[in-house]
């Protein structure tokens, strides 16, 4: 869930949060409208939280491995598109990436650490390509 304060036609500041794979996930950001039309490309970046998660199992091919995912914070930058449809609702895509600022890998609790299990841990980690999407309602 995301809130944006529409601070000028063209920027708004947003604060959001949520449950992911990698724990709950806190933000504040801040998007600019390249456009003030109901079409508008932006760009976007924000600072993320996720509190971690203890006692991720994955089983990959019968291995089974537990792994503890330590809190994280990463840096976002995105850019994406803005489809406004009528004077409160608009659609939103974007593509960006995430840079860890705090270099926390997850720890191995139990079980065998194969190669498909890090790939899963590195995918389910903060960090990264991103692709989103969302409805915006405004007020």
């Amino acid at each position: 869930m995301e809130y944006a304060y529409r601070l000028t036609q063209k920027l708004d500041l947003t604060v959001g949060g949520g449950q992911s794979i990698s724990g709950f996930r806190g933000g504040l950001g801040a998007r600019f409208f390249l456009r003030d039309k109901a079409f508008s490309p932006f760009i976007a970046g924000n600072l993320i939280y996720s509190s971690g998660i203890d006692g991720l199992e994955f089983d990959a091919n019968g291995t089974i491995a537990t792994y503890d995912m330590p809190s994280r914070v990463a840096g976002f930058a995105k850019v994406g598109l803005k489809l406004g449809i009528g004077k409160h609702v608009a659609l939103m895509g974007a593509v960006g990436y995430a840079q860890p600022l705090v270099n926390s890998q997850p720890v191995l609790v139990s079980g065998t650490d194969t190669d498909l299990h890090r790939t899963a841990m590195e995918v389910t980690n903060l960090g990264g390509v991103e692709l989103s999407t969302a409805l915006q309602i405004r007020f």
